[in-house]
């Protein structure tokens, strides 16, 4: 680090405490709490041109320009930006994505299988369709969709909700970062809208939840997008339960078309269940484990 990023470092370290004693020359009690959130938005401001780069810095305003412009306010949106780091890793996992790698022939569609260890998943999915027999049916008839393809989802998304597989990457952190350092500018800035919405609906934080590094959260592994506008949720802590993510996955098939009628029929590649799986993940490999998984179990 420079000499000059050192006492930046310092100096955005200090910020808060030296923010008490002068701030435009008004007294901490009597700044208003647009003018408290804005010096904290500063603050981190400076971090991110020590830490990160000048670049770096203005891209950060520049999603904060970007979300305003989505109608949300100024004021909260100094708060919620201001906790935001960039994770290098996040960008490196997008570059190493094993899916991807698999589709486009890198990889052999029977090493990634025997990295997933997919056998041990099948015999994981009849356990988890005993345990959960009920709540499966239940929204298949209410849904339309063939129950064993949200037992499929389940067991590549989070083999099964095991908190090993749930991702500990904070979700804000990998969305700024996405929108910084990966070329997702798009995605990200849809994504945060979305948490900024979840947490109005749910008086959540959701900007806090732990996942993976491409920003989907939950037993479910949804993105927020996907929450807000599919999940069958009557609080933000559902995204831990199984039993409530099983409906939720059910109508987020449902609602991206899923065709009720071939229920109990094979899935094959290019047909409209199998994209209706592609919606889920966009990615063939992860459709043929979800297929491989499902026609496994009997109906």
């Amino acid at each position: 680090m420079s000499y000059k990023s050192i006492i930046l470092t310092g100096l955005a370290m200090l910020s808060p405490f030296l923010s008490d004693f002068t701030f435009s020359g008004v007294p901490l009690h009597e700044r208003s709490p647009y003018e408290l959130s804005k010096e904290k938005f500063n603050s981190t401001m400076r971090y991110f041109e020590a830490e990160y780069g000048l670049e770096q810095a203005n891209q950060l305003e520049a999603l904060k320009m970007e979300l305003i412009s989505k109608g949300h306010d100024e004021e909260l949106l100094f708060e919620f930006l201001s906790e935001a780091r960039l994770n290098d890793r996040v960008v490196e996992l997008f570059r190493e994505n094993i899916l991807r790698s698999t589709d486009s022939g890198d990889i052999s569609y029977e090493d990634f299988a025997a990295r997933i260890n997919l056998e041990e998943l099948k015999e994981q999915s009849h356990r988890f369709v005993e345990d959960h027999r009920e709540e499966l049916l239940q929204a298949e008839e209410i849904y339309g969709v063939d129950f064993r393809y949200i037992v499929g989802i389940k067991g590549i998304e989070t083999r099964y909700g095991d908190s090993r597989s749930t991702g500990n990457f904070n979700l804000l952190n990998s969305l700024v970062t996405q929108y910084i350092l990966a070329d997702r500018k798009r995605f990200s800035v849809s994504q945060l809208d979305a948490v900024l919405q979840l947490n109005k609906k749910y008086n959540a934080e959701v900007q806090h939840t732990n996942g993976s590094y491409a920003g989907a959260i939950g037993v479910a592994q949804w993105i927020p997008f996907s929450l807000l506008h599919y999940g069958k949720m009557e609080d933000i802590n559902d995204i831990t339960s199984t039993r409530k993510m099983i409906p939720s996955t059910a109508n987020y098939l449902s609602e991206n078309g899923w065709n009720s009628s071939l229920n109990g029929s094979p899935v094959v590649p290019g047909s409209r269940n199998w994209n209706v799986i592609l919606r889920y993940n966009r990615s063939n490999t992860y459709a043929k484990v979800v297929v491989e998984i499902a026609e496994q179990i009997e109906r």
